[in-house]
C-alpha cells in the first residue's frame, strides 16, 4: 500500500513539473510572439514612411511634367529611337523618357 501512494505520489510531482515546463514554454513562446509583432509593426510603420516618400517625389515629378515645356528630340536622320525630354520651365531640369 505504501508503494503505491509513494508511486501516486511521484506521480503527482512528475506532473507538476511537467505543467510547469508546459508554462515556461509557452511563456517562451508568447514572448517570441510579442517580438514578431513590434517588429512587424516596426516594419509597417517603415514601409508607411517610405510610401509616403516616394508619394511625395511622384507628386514632384507629376508637377514638374506638368510645369514642362514637351520637346521631341531626333538625334540625326538615321535616329530609329524616338527621345522624348520634359524641361521644367521652373527649375531648368530635365527627366528624359525613352
Amino acid at each position: 500500500m505504501q508503494e503505491r501512494e509513494n508511486a501516486i505520489a511521484q506521480l503527482e510531482v512528475q506532473e507538476t513539473q511537467l505543467q510547469r515546463e508546459m508554462r515556461e514554454e509557452e511563456d517562451r513562446e508568447l514572448a517570441k510572439l510579442e517580438n514578431d509583432i513590434t517588429t512587424m509593426a516596426e516594419v509597417f510603420v517603415e514601409t508607411q514612411r517610405l510610401v509616403t516618400e516616394q508619394g511625395e517625389v511622384v507628386g514632384k515629378l507629376t508637377s514638374k511634367i506638368t510645369n514642362s515645356k514637351f520637346h521631341h528630340v531626333f538625334t540625326d536622320d538615321t535616329d530609329t529611337t524616338n527621345h522624348y525630354y520634359y524641361y521644367s520651365l521652373i527649375s531648368l531640369e530635365c527627366v528624359t523618357f525613352d
